[in-house]
């Protein structure tokens, strides 16, 4: 369509100027199995730049400020252009990796801040480098 440019690759420093001229972002995914068990991270960089989703109804995205999900990815597209534009700071504050980590600590019923005292053990193990014949997946 005359509404759609395909610019090309860019350089990632780049990005955030594009996504600034941005009206709505899309999140194009088909509905299946699987894609209601992926969080596609690129909506919260959406959002953090002011800039609402127009996605399919998957379970991650419902509930989301900002994000407008329906069958008709044309209808959602139409809603976010003309519905509120999404926060960046509640967003940021809301699902940043330290939220995130705080809601794990919740989930497993730790608080960090009273299990100061006992030591952690953190675990590493070497690097092992494959060599590129078994990197391949055959089958």
């Amino acid at each position: 369509p005359g509404n759609v440019h395909l610019l090309g690759l860019k350089p990632q420093p780049e990005l955030p100027s594009y996504l600034a001229h941005t009206e709505v972002a899309l999140i194009p995914f088909k509905v299946t199995k699987t894609t209601h068990a992926v969080s596609p991270l690129k909506v919260f960089e959406y959002l953090a730049m002011k800039v609402p989703v127009a996605a399919p109804p998957l379970e991650p995205l419902r509930g989301l400020p900002g994000v407008f999900l329906d069958e008709d990815l044309v209808a959602a597209v139409n809603a976010a252009r003309h519905g509120e534009r999404p926060d960046p700071e509640s967003i940021v504050a809301a699902h940043s990796w330290t939220a995130r980590v705080a809601t794990l600590f919740e989930l497993l019923g730790w608080n960090p801040v009273e299990s100061a005292t006992q030591p952690v053990r953190i675990e590493t193990r070497p690097v092992r480098h494959y060599p590129p014949e078994q990197r391949l997946l055959t089958r």
